[in-house]
């Protein structure tokens, strides 16, 4: 589910075709340290500060929630983002990817351990947030595809991912795997976003 009235939960469609060509060819971002020194994880970081990252990711994940949940959502995330964004004084492109790395970055916390909650042993669910941490922007392409679920040989190869990891095929458990992996694409894009922005020496505004 999207936030519909959260500002900072989306790229918007012209930054990510301005973006796209620039980083086909670029290594995994890894988070270096220029970008964290800037802030990269500072959304991610009061986010999970507390248990509020739970009703942020379930209103990202789940269209089922009560609609105040998804208020009181969009305030947490705005909060934090503006919080970082005054705080290392953002360009407003910035601004949009480190809200993206904390939302993305809090829902697979939030996926792991409801992973964990299921019964999975703690080696594999280590072993698996390994492998969602290592999903890069190469990946992101093929999960912006409206229904990436139904190209079989993608998912496939996405649940052979988990199994190797040690998680079990159970659907319920598989379908979390799914959505961390793709938030792992989603997080190295944002990354490679925030750290082309740092690159390009983007001008601060006069208010963020």
């Amino acid at each position: 589910m999207l936030f519909g009235s959260m500002p900072f939960g989306m790229r918007r469609a012209a930054r990510l075709a301005l973006t796209a060509a620039a980083l086909a060819s670029a290594p995994a971002s890894a988070q270096p340290p220029e970008a964290i020194s800037d802030g990269l994880r500072c959304v991610y970081e009061k986010l999970t500060a507390n248990r509020g990252y739970e009703v942020v990711a379930e209103v990202f994940l789940y269209d089922t929630v009560p609609e105040n949940q998804v208020g009181q959502a969009a305030s947490i995330l705005d909060l934090a983002t503006q919080s970082c964004a005054k705080q290392y004084k953002w360009s407003v492109s910035r601004v949009f990817s480190a809200a993206d790395v904390g939302l993305y970055g809090a829902t697979i916390d939030y996926l792991i351990q409801k992973i964990a909650a299921a019964g999975v042993a703690s080696t594999a669910v280590e072993a698996f947030d390994t492998v969602v941490s290592s999903m890069s922007h190469a990946d992101y392409e093929s999960f912006g595809e409206q229904d990436w679920r139904s190209d079989l040989a993608f998912t496939r190869r996405l649940r052979a991912l988990a199994r190797d990891a040690g998680l079990p095929d159970e659907e319920a458990v598989m379908d979390m795997a799914l959505d961390a992996l793709e938030l792992g694409a989603r997080i190295d894009y944002s990354v490679a976003l925030f750290v082309l922005d740092l690159a390009e020496g983007s001008p601060i505004p006069e208010t963020v």
